[in-house]
This record gives structure tokens, C-alpha cells and sequence, in this order.
């Protein structure tokens, strides 16, 4: 109700609050049947439709009352309307509960079992996510459940179904190795050919396992010599085949860049500078422009990450022609 009076008024929605507030409640509420203000003060209030009709209508004016009489009358219509009320809310209550069991599934819960709980959002209220897992305590009811939370200030808490979902854990399937006739199998884990280290991208810098043998060493650096493009850090540039993007007629798109903290803007000058120096990139004046973004790669915990150099093509791509091109089957192009 507000927004839909602040979008028409702009300037002065603030000093139109009391009568939006006087509007709701005026009007009946569809559960209670019954207005706020008759259920407060137990009269239908006077508003200007009220005033008009007693205006038209030139009603002979009722005898005062006294106080005692008054308050007398007010206290039973008062309960009388409450009573109403609560019939009225306890049908409407029926009857949106058998609306709503239509299209609802029974979901039940064994104590001991993992399930997702849907929260609010520390920093926002509003906002809930899924969190979890936790464990199942004790089924309430058949639609509550007391779940251990893990919380320091209040660990067990009854929640609803509706804000609960299963938790299924991982199955773990065993690797299986292919091993000749008569040879027996090794319970020894798998060597690792790239063992952890840093790696400059060349095949010099590739650290290989100590678990292998001075032969396998030399055909698995024979290999890495005949492939040793693949194994460079250092971005390049093929001649072999170019990517063109179809825009058509379209009218260019120029997005405004994103606004930046200053270690992230002297990251992006870095690798342009990178870029230009190594001949991946260009100066353009093309008028389509868009964004850069800087994504942070996945790194150890309490590690910093680096950054990875994108750019935001969501909005040009937009425009771009698709052009649907057969794609060949995999086993048939290994195959043959």
C-alpha cells in the first residue's frame, strides 16, 4: 500500500500516511470480517462517507446516554464482534488450510537424521538460505520438530517442516584398477605425476613424484618436451583459427565500468600491462564496451586468492547472432 502511494506521489507520500492509515482500517479485514477500528472501539468509524450519508439520509439524533449505559453497551457490542471475529477467522482459517493440503506432500522426519534448515542471513534479517546440516532431536508434532542447531546461545530450536529438507550424504564409490593375470594388487595409493609445488610453466619447473623410477621420469619428461606450449602459464595467441561475434544492425552496447577499490584497480592496470606487452590484447576504439571483472580463484583457508583477469560480456552478448552448427559425436571422433 505504500509503494503503490509513493509511485503516483512522489513529493508528498509521507503527508498522506495518516490517511492511508486511517483507510486500512476502515476497511474489513477478510479473515475477522470485521474492520481494526470496529474491533477496538466497537463501532464502525465516521469517515466521510459516514458524514455524507447521515448528511442525506438527515437521521433523527438518539438520545444521549449516560456513562454507566454507554460503557455498558460498548463492553457487549465489544464482545459480541469479538466473538464474531473468531468464527469468522476460524473459517477462513479452514478454509485456506484445505486450499493449501491440495497440493501438499507429507514430509516426516526420524530423530538422528541430518536435515537442512533454511535461516535468516546474519548481516539481513530478510534474507534466508539454506544452512546445515544438523540433526534431528525430537519429532513435536506432525508438522514441528526440534532440531540441534549448534548455536552457543540457543542450540535446540522447534522448527516447522516447510523450513526443513533432507540431507543426503555422498556415497563413496571405490576406484577400481585395471591389473594384469597373476599380478598382484597393489593397496599402494596412485603416484602423483604433477605432485603440489610451483610450477613456472615450463617443463624444467614441472616437479614430478619421487615414487617413480628414473625410466618413467625420462619418457614423462620426453612427453612434456614434445608438449611444451600446453604447460605455459604465459597466455598466447593462435593463427590456426579466429572467433568472430555477429552483432548484426544492433546498436552497440556500452556499459559503464564497475567501480573498483584501489588494490583491484592497480591488479587490472597490472595485467593489461601484461596483456599488451605480450600481444593477447590490442587498443581498441571500437564503441562497444564492456567491463572488467576480477574473479577470485579458489585458494587455501586463511590464504589470499588471486585474481583472475575477466571481462562482463553479458550485455554484449545480448546482440550477438547464434548460429547453430552440428556438433561431431565424441567416441566417433576419438574412434576415427
Amino acid at each position: 500500500m505504500i509503494q503503490g502511494l509513493s509511485e503516483p506521489l512522489r513529493c508528498k507520500w509521507d503527508v498522506l500516511l495518516p490517511c492511508l492509515l486511517f483507510a486500512y482500517r476502515e476497511v474489513p479485514q477478510k479473515g475477522l470480517g470485521f474492520s481494526p477500528f470496529e474491533l477496538i472501539y466497537g463501532h464502525p468509524v465516521r469517515g466521510p462517507l459516514s458524514l455524507v450519508k447521515e448528511a442525506l439520509e438527515k437521521a433523527p439524533s438518539k438520545p444521549p446516554l449516560d456513562v454507566f449505559s454507554y460503557m455498558l453497551a460498548l463492553r457487549n457490542q465489544t464482545a459480541r464482534f469479538r466473538s464474531l471475529a473468531q468464527e469468522n477467522l476460524e473459517a477462513s482459517q479452514e478454509d485456506m488450510k484445505w486450499w493449501y493440503d491440495q497440493n501438499a506432500t507429507l514430509v516426516e522426519f526420524q530423530p538422528g537424521q541430518k536435515v537442512w534448515v533454511m535461516a535468516p542471513v546474519e548481516p539481513r534479517a530478510l534474507q534466508d538460505k539454506w544452512t546445515g546440516p544438523f540433526e534431528v532431536v525430537e519429532r513435536k508434532s506432525e508438522v514441528t520438530y526440534l532440531v540441534d542447531l549448534q548455536s552457543p546461545r540457543n542450540p535446540l530450536r522447534v522448527l516447522h517442516v516447510n523450513r526443513l529438507k533432507p540431507h543426503f550424504e555422498r556415497t563413496e564409490l571405490p576406484m577400481l584398477l585395471a591389473t594384469d593375470d597373476g599380478v598382484e594388487e597393489e593397496s599402494e595409493p596412485l603416484p602423483d605425476l604433477l605432485s603440489a609445488g610451483e610450477k613456472d610453466g615450463s617443463v624444467e619447473g614441472v616437479i614430478l613424484s619421487p615414487s617413480l623410477t628414473e625410466e618413467q621420469q625420462r619418457d614423462c619428461h620426453h612427453v612434456l618436451g614434445q608438449f611444451a606450449s600446453l604447460s605455459s602459464l604465459i597466455p598466447g595467441v593462435t593463427h590456426l583459427c579466429t572467433h568472430d561475434v555477429d552483432t548484426g544492425d544492433s546498436t552497440p552496447v556500452k556499459h559503464k565500468v564497475y567501480r573498483v577499490t584501489d588494490r583491484v584497480r592497480a591488479c587490472i592496470k597490472e595485467e593489461v600491462s601484461k596483456m599488451l606487452t605480450l600481444g593477447v590484447i590490442e587498443h581498441s576504439s571500437s564503441p562497444w564496451a564492456s567491463p572488467v571483472v576480477l574473479v577470485p580463484k579458489a585458494a587455501a583457508p586463511g590464504a589470499t586468492p588471486e585474481l583472475r583477469f575477466c571481462v562482463d560480456y553479458r550485455f554484449s552478448m545480448r546482440s550477438a547472432r547464434l548460429t547453430h552448427t552440428p556438433s561431431p559425436e565424441l567416441m566417433s571422433s576419438l574412434i576415427g
